[in-house]
Parts: C-alpha cells; structure tokens; sequence
C-alpha cells in the first residue's frame, strides 16, 4: 500500500477548524457543476443497475450532496450523512427537503439490516488504523441481500512503477505493509490516506466480512492529471459541456465527441473500446469501484 501525508496545517482535512476550503467546495456553483454530472458520471451505470425501488440507501461521506439530491429527486430512497458540519448545513440549506445530517460512519444513527445499498466514495481509505470499524458498521446496517458500492484509491501500474524509483517518492507517501501509526509521519506532515493493489482491497474487503461481486478500475481522466501534476477539480465536467477556448478567451459548449463521452462516463458499447478503457483503468485508474455482498457467517 501507499500511505499519503499531506501538510499538518492544509486547510481541508475533515474535522479542521479552518473551514475555508470546504465553504469553497459546497458552494451552489460547485453543487451545480456536480449534480450535472451526475447525468454521465462513472457511477451511473452502477447506480442504475443496483439501487432498488423501494429500499433505503444510504451515501456515507455525502460531501455536496449531489448523487442524494439526484436520485431523490427520481424517486429513490435514498440518504446521506457526512462528519462535516459545515457540508451538511450547507446541502441543507440548498436543498432542505433532503435526508442528510451529520454523522460518523463508524456509528450510524441506522437500525441493524435495515439498508439496501451503502455507498461510500472515496471515504475508506482515510482512516490511518484501517477501515475496520467503518466497514463493520457497514456489514451491520446492511440487510443480508444488500449490496456495498465503494470506491478507493487504487495502486496503477503507473503508480507502481514510480515506486521503483525511491527517490521519486518525496515526503508525501510512504509505502508500508500494514494500516497504523508507523511509520510515523514526515515533518511538517500528517497522516491523509492509503492508496491499494488490486488483491490489497480484496483481502481488506474479505477480512470485514464481504465479497466483491464486481471490480474495476475507475477515474481515468482524473488519473492521468493527477499523473502529469495537473491537479484541477475532481468533480467531472457534463460531457455536453465539454469546451474548447473560443478566440475572445471564453468556452462555448459543444456537444462531446463519443471518444470523450466514453472516456468521462467510462461505458463503451463496443468490444475493442471497453478494452481499451479496461487498459487505460489499469494503467492511470484513480480509483477502484467495488460492489461487494454480505459474505456468509
């Protein structure tokens, strides 16, 4: 595994005090963009095939609340929490009709089997002595046919290939063996988050009692800038805006190319493109996408 240090002092840690970069985060135009995006996400086709009517979902580290107020508002019962006070007042002030509150998704305010589908992006991988607590609430609030949707960082080949160059490293991550405090944090530094093999996640996922039924490599774009040092938004632009720059400096939208819609929603209807997309996920994949199920006692 990687284990990722971030400044002690950055401005975007969950339960910081400086809240400057998250009132930036859920700020109606950020929740716009988001909620746009919905529409053509990786997540979609996920979403679409696996979240019931009727049945509770739950989204576990809700952030803008995009994907509740999405399939809210298409009939789904679904809801959100997230350990962020600030998020939650904010998503509750856009948007009061929605289910969310504040809440630790290591002891969730749920009854014991009474989920669907528990959704957790990106959520994880942020705690530094393992993800064992959150996945057994997980296990708990699920019903015996529920199903897990997660998603973490994944460990490429292009990650992987760094990490033959120690030198490469710098001070923001280490690679170690085991969840926990060692090795300690560089100077200046804290702990942020782990980043998994592929066979890493199967084995953490089996250890809290599931089975992954489906597995792949997501987040391609988002890889390949994070790889170049092109960090921008994480949140993917709707593939109908999609904008060249014009010649007075502005973008005017157009409507996507299919090689760029199939590469921001990571669905290709042919063969040779879903191989391809299996490739470049391997290759720069941000993330891994697991659905798992309750494994048997």
């Amino acid at each position: 595994m990687r284990k990722y240090y971030h400044a002690a002092d950055t401005p975007h840690r969950c339960g910081s005090a400086n809240h400057a970069h998250w009132d930036n985060l859920w700020s109606a135009t950020a929740f716009e963009e988001a909620y746009r995006a919905v529409e053509n996400h990786f997540l979609r086709d996920v979403f679409q095939r696996i979240f019931p009517k009727p049945g509770k979902i739950l989204e576990a580290g809700c952030g803008l609340g995009q994907y509740v107020a999405y399939y809210r508002q298409r009939g789904y019962d679904i809801e959100g929490v997230d350990s962020s006070t600030v998020g939650i007042e904010k998503v509750k002030a856009r948007h009061p009709e929605l289910s969310v509150q504040v809440a630790d998704i290591r002891q969730l305010p749920y009854a014991s089997g009474s989920l669907k589908v528990y959704f957790s992006g990106g959520v994880m991988e942020h705690f530094e002595n393992g993800p064992w607590e959150a996945m057994a609430e997980a296990r708990r609030v699920l019903a015996d046919d529920g199903r897990l949707i997660m998603t973490v960082p994944f460990m490429n080949r292009a990650r992987a290939l760094r990490d033959a160059f120690p030198w490469w490293r710098g001070d923001h991550y280490r690679v170690v063996s085991a969840f926990g405090p060692q090795p300690p944090a560089p100077a200046g530094r804290e702990f942020y988050q782990y980043a998994f093999t592929r066979s890493e996640i199967v084995r953490t996922v089996r250890k809290t009692g599931f089975e992954p039924v489906e597995m792949r490599p997501v987040q391609i774009v988002w890889g390949a800038k994070k790889l170049f040092g092109r960090q921008g938004t994480s949140v993917t632009r709707p593939v109908n805006e999609i904008t060249p720059a014009s010649t007075n400096g502005a973008r005017a939208s157009k409507p996507a190319a299919g090689w760029q819609r199939a590469l921001l929603t990571e669905q290709a209807a042919s063969a040779p493109g879903r191989m391809v997309l299996n490739a470049l996920g391997g290759a720069v994949g941000h993330m891994m996408l697991l659905v798992c199920r309750k494994a048997p006692q």
